[in-house]
């Protein structure tokens, strides 16, 4: 499990404290702004906005310029990257995170199991498949919205950025183990903005 993200909580309590200070409004990026034709390790920040609800299945797409090279997966996920672009299909995903014991056949439709606390922690505090990480708006390369929102959860993978230097679009789909689907691919200021991952000049161009 990644560690230094912020407060590791489980899903109980992160949703009792989700009142109690701010929480990611938007899916969006930790480090926002990355160099050019660089390896470079994302996280990908997503919120989790129904409170009788939990992340099931993260696909995440990146434009053409993006490879893709590996990705983490937390305790009680897995993840998959697949660099093969079909031109049929332009839109799936090149990297997915995946609950375990939600399938597609039940459209990721499943029920959570019961957290098994660490040993070595109260129970509380006991990292697990679901990490609830709170920060202040803007922490981290965050955008900085402050509109509300829930506890939320970090997804990491490796990519080689552009040679390219600007503004490029990401589009994710959120499923919820519930079957519901939010889609962050709208324009900023929309409701389910797409992230934006900024690549900046290398040093020696």
């Amino acid at each position: 499990m990644k560690k230094g993200l912020g407060l590791l909580l489980t899903g109980s309590v992160a949703l009792a404290l989700a009142g109690a200070g701010p929480a990611w409004a938007h899916a969006e990026f930790q480090n926002a702004t990355v160099p050019a034709d660089a390896h470079q390790e994302l996280t990908l920040n997503v919120p989790v906005e129904r409170p009788a609800a939990e992340n099931a299945r993260i696909e995440i797409t990146l434009p053409d310029d993006f490879d893709v090279h590996s990705c983490t997966a937390d305790e009680g996920w897995s993840c998959r990257v697949d660099n093969d672009k079909d031109p049929e299909h332009p839109d799936l995903p090149q990297v997915t995170f995946t609950r375990n014991h939600c399938v597609a056949e039940s459209s990721y439709r499943c029920k959570m199991e019961a957290e098994k606390p660490d040993a070595t922690l109260p129970a509380a505090f006991a990292p697990a498949g679901f990490v609830g990480v709170l920060h202040e708006p803007g922490e981290g390369g965050g955008t900085g919205h402050d509109e509300g929102g829930g506890p939320g959860q970090a997804f990491h993978f490796l990519v080689r950025t552009p040679a390219k230097a600007g503004d490029y679009t990401v589009k994710v789909v959120q499923r919820y183990n519930t079957g519901e689907v939010v889609k962050w691919q709208g324009a900023a200021g929309s409701k389910a903005p797409a992230p934006i991952l900024r690549v900046t000049p290398s040093s020696g161009s």
